[in-house]
């Protein structure tokens, strides 16, 4: 059951993984200093493309008071999106916030705020992270976002690329801020819970072993290698884990990869704290928090040219490190590159890391919470937008 009780800030996630657990203990403190309430209103507690690895929920940091779940036990991508928007809104109206910070309405829960964006009076920020690689749509559809964006009251987005995107979108820059995707520092990891027991050298992957993931191209490239003496750490599992081994086989490095399997993300950082270096292939990423996580520990990141959090930090002395997607050849060169730094050079790469991830910190994704919930009202766009946003109602997708 809902609480009747009227709160200050409403944040609507799809399903509270851990990254939003520390996301929303830190805007909740950031808020509760200036004397606000916040809650968390989690649309499932469960979706099937994910699992169900054990990680610290919000009754763990103390918050379990301020979470509410419309649909417990219950997987997302089971549910309607019409039965998820339509759910959103009541629990909206029951709480009566003054501002709402959700996901984009292309997704059935952001339809939901933007529905009672449209019938009340009540700043809607949008949290997105979609830049121009990821979101290539049809004019139409990004005529109907245009309109839609006039309801957007604030713009929370990775980064000023991605901004410009979503300008282009009518949420205007002055109303953006940056740092939607944090993480959890580092530090604040139990480092007793495992201890590496993976020995010499390795590069490490780590993400669901899906076709996007681009994860044959980097073995293909691993293969041609002249080092034999580094290990290829897979942390991971999905449908296309036995496709991956079978390609493991034919390109004869089975003695050199290491199936670590599906893992919580603390051993997952873990690892990157002893790795050479994290491999991300992926035909395009919108952001990429495994980067924000490797950045932490001072992890060299070789990634696709469409990874968003590299694209959006690139700078001339790390241009090598951005490869063109599927380009095998150059995934290789840039691994053995990788292998020749010294010591010197891999530390400056390091530290530029460590000053990456303190600029999209969790510290400054609280700030920027702040600052755009004092932002102002926005006018209200031409009544016949209103009247199409309501028939919307997104899509049950996970993001």
């Amino acid at each position: 059951m809902l609480l009747s009780k009227k709160v200050d800030i409403v944040f609507i996630y799809q399903r509270m993984l851990p990254y939003h657990v520390a996301r929303f203990k830190a805007v909740f403190s950031a808020f509760q200093a200036q004397g606000k309430t916040c809650m968390a209103l989690e649309v499932a507690s469960t979706d099937s493309s994910y699992g169900d690895l054990t990680h610290k929920g919000m009754d763990e940091v103390g918050l379990a008071s301020v979470k509410r779940c419309l649909f417990e036990k219950t997987d997302y991508l089971t549910l309607s999106p019409s039965q998820v928007a339509l759910s959103v809104e009541q629990a909206l109206k029951r709480l009566n916030p003054s501002v709402v910070f959700s996901p984009a309405p292309a997704f059935a829960e952001g339809a939901g705020a933007l529905h009672y964006r449209v019938k009340n009076t009540v700043k809607w920020i949008l949290m997105d992270d979609a830049w121009g690689v990821t979101d290539q749509r049809s004019w139409l559809t990004s005529f109907v976002k245009r309109q839609f964006y006039r309801y957007v009251d604030g713009g929370f987005f990775p980064s000023a690329m991605h901004g410009d995107y979503f300008a282009g979108l009518n949420v205007p820059k002055e109303r953006q801020r940056y740092g939607v995707d944090a993480v959890d520092d580092y530090r604040s990891i139990r480092e007793n819970q495992v201890a590496s027991e993976i020995t010499g050298p390795y590069f490490l992957f780590v993400g669901r072993l899906i076709e996007h993931k681009g994860l044959g191209v980097a073995l293909r490239a691993y293969s041609s290698l002249e080092s034999d003496k580094v290990k290829f750490v897979i942390v991971g599992d999905g449908p296309n884990r036995r496709l991956c081994e079978a390609l493991v086989e034919k390109l004869q490095i089975s003695d050199h990869v290491i199936w670590v399997g599906r893992r919580s993300n603390e051993i997952a950082r873990l690892l990157m704290r002893d790795a050479l270096g994290l491999i991300l292939p992926s035909k395009s990423e919108t952001w990429g928090l495994v980067v924000n996580e490797a950045w932490q520990v001072g992890l060299p990141v070789l990634g696709s040219d469409t990874v968003g959090a590299l694209c959006a930090t690139r700078s001339p002395e790390t241009e090598w490190m951005l490869v063109p997607v599927g380009d095998v050849d150059k995934w290789q060169a840039a691994m053995e590159r990788l292998l020749a730094l010294s010591d010197q050079q891999r530390e400056a790469i390091a530290e530029r890391g460590r000053m990456l991830a303190e600029q999209h910190s969790i510290r400054v994704h609280a700030q920027s919470a702040l600052e755009l919930a004092a932002l102002p009202h926005r006018r209200n766009p031409f009544f016949p937008i209103g009247i199409a946003a309501l028939l919307w109602k997104g899509k049950t997708a996970i993001w």
